[in-house]
């Protein structure tokens, strides 16, 4: 007994482990990324996450951009996302990061960017 009172508080760990046949047909490493920044904030609406994946001089038009392709409400909790709407928003981010090299290593944290020209992982998987 650490603590008595006993806190009442629920809390679990996520680890996610990447099918054989993925249900988002994008790379594994892009999928977390966009996963990983939506649910930074869980509790706020999904657009301050999805705001993250992108430099200040874009990060507006470029969220706002992947959220109308995605057709899903800036307005969301994260955990009311669906697995479909999470594929759809890392199927656009791909398209971004192919359209724009170097997004897909942008930081929001770092100081200073890796490599500006690079382009998304491959996916082995078809996207049909």
């Amino acid at each position: 007994r650490a603590f008595i009172p006993s806190p009442k508080v629920d809390v679990a760990v996520v680890h996610f482990l990447p099918l054989v046949k993925p249900l988002i047909k994008c790379h594994f490493d892009l999928v977390e990324k966009v996963c990983r920044h939506i649910f930074h904030f869980r509790q706020k609406y999904c657009v301050r996450g999805v705001e993250t994946l992108y430099p200040p001089e874009q990060r507006t038009a470029m969220a706002d951009q992947l959220l109308r392709r995605s057709r899903i409400s800036p307005k969301v909790v994260p955990y009311n996302l669906s697995v479909e709407e999470i594929g759809c928003m890392c199927y656009v981010y791909e398209e971004q990061c192919k359209q724009n090299p170097g997004l897909f290593t942008y930081d929001y944290r770092a100081a200073v960017n890796k490599d500006v020209n690079s382009l998304p992982p491959i996916c082995k998987f078809d996207s049909s």
